[in-house]
Formats: C-alpha cells, structure tokens, sequence
C-alpha cells in the first residue's frame, strides 16, 4: 500500500474518531492500585514490513489506545511505525473494549496488568510502549510498575497522573451522547445500518458539518447480535462508574524509569501536559516533553507527531 494512500485512510480514521473524542477522558482523584483479581488475554494485531531486517529482532511497539476506541484507531500509523521503524508493531484492545474481555475491574492498575500475559504471548521480553489517553496512562503505570519490560516510553497527550477540571467536567456529557448515540438505532438494525445511525447521530449532535464515506464509517466501534446493537466498550460498566465513583478507573502511578520518555501532546489540549513537567521529570528523569501547534488531544493526525514519534523511537539509547 502506498504511503500517501496511507496518509489519507490515517487522516479519515482521525476525523473519525473525532467524532467519539469526548469519550477520551481520564478522572482525576487518584486511589491506591490494587493488584488485579485475573490478568486478561487481549486482543491484539501485530504487523512487520520486512522480515529479517536488522531491526526484527528489537522490542516490540505496542500500541494502547484511549477510552472507548479499539486497536483500529492505529490504522495508517500501524503502517507507517512498522515500515520507518522496522519493528514489529503490536495495535492491543484494552479489556472492556474492541474485541478483548470484558471485565468488572476496570481500573488502569488492573488494565496494565493485562500486558504482561500479552508480552507472553508475543514471547519478548522487552517492548516499546505508546499509548493515547487513557492508554498513556495504562502505559505510565505498567512502565512504572515493570521498569526492567520497558525499552521506552511514549505517551500522547496525558500526564502520570490526574487531569485538569476541564477535562473532567466533560465525561458525564460524553457518556450521555454515547448513550443516545446507540439508543438511537432503530430495533433490528443490521451492523451496517446501525453504524450509519450512529454517525449520523454524532454528526448532528456535534454539529459535525463533513461527511465521511461508507468505509470509514465502517470502523465506528459498534456490535450487532440478533438484532441488538452497543458499543464494543463496557459502557454500561463506565456509566455505573461515573454514576457511583469516577475515581475508580484511575489509580495513582509511582516509582522510577531512567529509560527515554516521550510525552507528546497537543498545546491546544485541555489536558495542560506542560503543567505537569515537574511531575513527568520526577518519575521520568530522561523524560522530553514535545508539544504540537494547533493539536487537542487527538496530536496523532499532525505529521509532525508522526515525525517525532519514529524519530524518538529510532534514536539509540
């Protein structure tokens, strides 16, 4: 597949995911992390470009993506890490979401422990890990838990640890629009259909004013089974959450890793990463914080990103 065509299906699939981006938040009042009843096997797709290269025997890039997204939300980037980098690329679903289990304990304590049965699986030692969101934060936490399994770090627009009220503020609305989103497909609906009611919904509720193609609106992360339509994320699971206490899904990150850290993030993001640097630079001594003009939260559509990212990753220790 060329690159620019590459380029164009990646750009699709982040004004996509635009659409669902106020889903991607992260709670603030951190608890204590408790060890996880059972480890999960994820859900995952690996890719390589060129076998045999000298590269092929390196940590693997797993990719971990944000709340309410799925490993199809690397597409295009998937590729191109895989093709500049010469690494095997690994695009994971965190439990409750995409196709992996779902489970009660959804905290990022119990979510970072699912990568150890994953890295297992993929028989490595060591990986690369990259994470958006809340999958920047599983990634901080498995990382600062399991120092000695990390080559490096790279976290898109999220701190160590909390957010700021403005982000914060806007979880409850997003779980009301999901909500309505999916209340809004018509009973019997096949895949298909319901996936064009629920973009259709996204688009007027977020007053949306372009249109996406069929195959775009084919990646929205929706399940039909004997008529019956949802998310492919425990939403019902993050709704008694929010109702009860939101503290629960974030767990407080603590202790050391000496190894290069990248947190990349958008200087139009609510999220406010440069407020963080003290922190960041106390667990991440080796730690450069890159910010992108005119990015939000979503930093991964800009090239410069892609750029920084391949950059960051081929460097030598």
């Amino acid at each position: 597949m060329k690159l620019n065509s590459l380029f164009g299906k990646m750009r699709s699939f982040q004004i996509l995911f635009c659409l669902v981006l106020l889903l991607e938040i992260c709670w603030c009042n951190p608890i204590q992390p408790k060890k996880s009843k059972k480890e999960l096997q994820l859900s995952y797709s690996c890719m390589r470009v060129v076998e045999g290269g000298k590269n092929a025997e390196k940590a693997p890039i797993i990719l971990l993506h944000g709340l309410g997204m799925f490993k199809e939300a690397w597409m295009g980037l998937y590729q191109i890490f895989a093709l500049k980098t010469g690494r095997r690329v690994c695009a994971v679903d965190l439990r409750n979401h995409g196709d992996s289990p779902w489970s009660d304990e959804t905290d990022t304590a119990s979510m970072a422990s699912d990568l150890n049965p994953l890295m297992k699986t993929l028989k490595v030692d060591k990986v690369i890990l990259l994470g958006h969101s809340l999958g920047g934060k599983v990634a901080v936490h498995f990382t600062l838990t399991n120092p000695n399994k990390v080559e490096k770090l790279i976290v898109e627009d999220m701190r160590p640890n909390g957010a700021t009220d403005d982000a914060n503020k806007m979880v409850l609305g997003a779980l009301k629009i999901f909500r309505g989103a999916i209340d809004s497909v018509p009973k019997g609906s096949t895949e298909p259909e319901a996936k064009k009611a629920v973009y259709e919904f996204l688009k007027k509720t977020l007053g949306i004013s372009f249109h996406l193609d069929q195959r775009a609106i084919d990646f929205l992360p929706i399940k039909c089974k004997k008529g019956k339509c949802e998310w492919k994320m425990n939403l019902k699971l993050f709704e008694k959450l929010s109702n009860v206490d939101t503290a629960k899904i974030l767990v407080k990150s603590s202790g050391l890793f000496e190894n290069p850290a990248l947190f990349i993030y958008g200087e139009a993001s609510p999220f406010r990463i440069p407020d963080a640097k003290d922190e960041i630079e106390k667990l991440f001594p080796k730690a450069k914080l890159v910010g992108v003009k005119g990015a939000g939260h979503v930093v991964s559509g800009f090239p410069e990103y892609r750029d920084e990212v391949i950059r960051f990753i081929n460097e030598e220790n």
